[in-house]
């Protein structure tokens, strides 16, 4: 028996807002981890020469990447009920992923990331992590998970739910 998706991905879904601009300053500071950083002024106003705003995180990426490769899949993931999940459905759609598997919280907001890049190529990333940050068993268990393959993404820094989610999947094997 055939299963209804070739891969369903697990995990996180966001809006990612690239910016590019080539005012971005890096700056050498042995304070920071790597020795170096993008830096503005405090209270300033920063050109942009360029700017993209797509649905983003590893559940979202590999499904439409997936799908795009002729892959039938499904994305499960959490977002918040606002303007920014609809922005993510309407990816999906696109790229003829199943959103059947998406779990709206109310009252909680999409995972956000905005990216800044500088002239170099080199990025730093702002991330509010939101709800996909905390998938459980409990949050996927009512979900159709019916694939012949599961691509586990980012589930959150909380490895007890991650462990939950891997040994709850292989007991539906």
């Amino acid at each position: 028996m055939s299963s209804q998706f070739d891969v369903i991905s697990i995990g996180s879904a966001t809006i990612d807002a690239i910016l590019k601009s080539k005012d971005f300053k890096v700056v050498k500071n042995k304070g920071f981890e790597t020795g170096l950083a993008i830096c503005e002024m405090y209270g300033s106003k920063t050109s942009i020469d360029d700017f993209y705003i797509g649905s983003g995180g590893g559940a979202t990426n590999s499904s439409c990447s997936l799908s795009h490769l002729g892959m039938k899949t499904s994305c499960v993931s959490v977002v918040g009920d606002d303007v920014f999940s609809e922005f993510i459905y309407d990816d999906l759609l696109k790229y003829k992923v199943g959103i059947d598997n998406l779990i709206v919280e109310k009252n909680k907001k999409t995972a956000f990331s905005t990216i800044l890049t500088a002239p170099d190529g080199g990025r730093t990333v702002m991330v509010y992590r939101g709800p996909c940050s905390n998938i459980t068993k409990k949050s996927i268990e009512s979900q159709k998970l019916d694939t012949g393959w599961v691509y586990l993404t980012n589930l959150g820094t909380n490895f007890e739910n991650a462990k939950e989610v891997i040994l709850f999947l292989k007991e539906k094997d």
